[in-house]
């Protein structure tokens, strides 16, 4: 059992190696604590090997390594699904700041609606403002509603956490369709 259980670490802590820098640099930016989304993934990613490598040892190789291919498939399918859903949600949902031609200090998560002082500004100041030349008029919270900001968070976290079990469970997949099992 702890060879097992080492076995499976070890596979995690490869993939987190090759990729996690990948993983860390496409996580939402840190106003959604981005550590907890990409802790949790990781403990998805543990959770998903440890079902297919259960579910694995139940079957015969032959008999199923097609059923594998087939379910690495669909999930590669889903990661390709997932890895386009996740940029235009980062995009719809973050931005730099400040605006250009400045130099972006921080990245920072947009709401989805705005507050009554933003919408009164926008009214008093016509015009067609950026979040981020927005923020240069108002405070930060003064812009978007903390519950929008909040959803918005939210969004950008399980679109991340999808796009990582997503890719994690088509590699694993893939990986016991391939295996040599006696």
């Amino acid at each position: 059992m702890n060879r097992l259980l080492a076995r499976f670490i070890q596979i995690v802590v490869c993939l987190f190696a090759a990729f996690g820098g990948f993983l860390t640099e496409v996580a939402p930016p840190a106003q959604t604590n981005p550590k907890f989304a990409v802790g949790l993934s990781s403990f998805f990613v543990l959770i998903v090997l440890l079902i297919i490598s259960a579910v694995a040892k139940e079957t015969r190789a032959n008999k199923f390594r097609k059923r594998w291919l087939t379910a690495g498939v669909i999930s590669f399918a889903a990661a390709i699904f997932a890895g386009l859903l996740y940029p235009l949600t980062l995009n719809k949902l973050t931005y730099s700041y400040p605006p250009p031609p400045e130099e972006p200090t921080a990245w920072r998560v947009n709401g989805l609606e705005l507050t009554q002082s933003a919408q009164d500004f926008i009214k008093e100041n016509p015009g067609n403002y950026s979040p981020g030349e927005l923020e240069l008029k108002l405070p930060y919270e003064e812009i978007w509603t903390a519950n929008s900001v909040a959803q918005a968070k939210i969004l950008l976290i399980v679109n991340y956490i999808c796009l990582v079990v997503a890719i994690s469970t088509a590699i694993f997949c893939l990986l016991e369709a391939n295996s040599r099992r006696r």
